[in-house]
């Protein structure tokens, strides 16, 4: 939830808004610039790219070309390695509740955008996120790209991690981080105390 100023938001028709959807790449780099040859707007990594050609892509403006990085519409090759590869490029990224970006993220946006990268469309909020995949019911048999769910002292879901192998986890507590991670929770070496109870581990690819 939050508030933008009219200004800032272009309406358009539903089958349009279509058009600029069917066919979306997603940006790569972390901060990079589309041009034409009158603007330069910078976007960052999770930026869609509409009707993106591998040169150029269609923004309801005007076409600009983007020369950096980006997966196609139909995602990257689903690979455990590479998506812990795509998610260190968010790491130490402050966190910011309801922040979506490398200058601002919370946990929940961490997750969604690193799987959309693998057309792996996923809810926003961790406690959404949890109801989907498989359970994996020992920390022993995880593997890289599971998600570990931690719970609030009421039981609920209330925070999301990436499990990186080697029984760590990559997960937004005051920025993006790796902590260790066990049957107990997330454990932050840094504080020597573990800041998150784990609840359950999903696989969802």
């Amino acid at each position: 939830m939050g508030w933008v100023r009219s200004i800032q938001v272009m309406l358009m028709e539903e089958n349009m808004y279509e058009k600029y959807v069917e066919n979306s790449s997603t940006a790569l780099e972390i901060c990079h610039p589309i041009f034409n040859d009158d603007i330069s707007k910078s976007i960052v990594i999770g930026s869609s790219l509409p009707q993106y050609d591998g040169i150029s892509c269609l923004m309801p403006d005007n076409k600009y070309v983007y020369n950096g990085q980006a997966a196609s519409s139909l995602g990257l090759e689903q690979f455990s390695e590479l998506i812990v590869k795509i998610a260190r490029r968010y790491l130490y990224s402050p966190e910011l509740q309801g922040g979506r970006t490398p200058f601002g993220i919370d946990p929940g946006a961490l997750i969604q955008n690193v799987f959309k990268f693998f057309n792996v469309s996923l809810p926003r909020f961790p406690h959404e996120q949890y109801l989907l995949g498989e359970i994996i019911d020992f920390v022993e048999m995880s593997c890289e790209g599971d998600l570990a769910f931690c719970m609030d002292e009421m039981g609920q879901i209330h925070h999301v991690g990436l499990i990186i192998g080697e029984k760590k986890v990559m997960h937004v507590h005051g920025c993006v981080r790796i902590d260790k991670l066990d049957h107990h929770g997330f454990f932050n070496v840094e504080m020597k105390k573990y800041t998150h109870k784990l609840r359950i581990i999903k696989r969802v690819i």
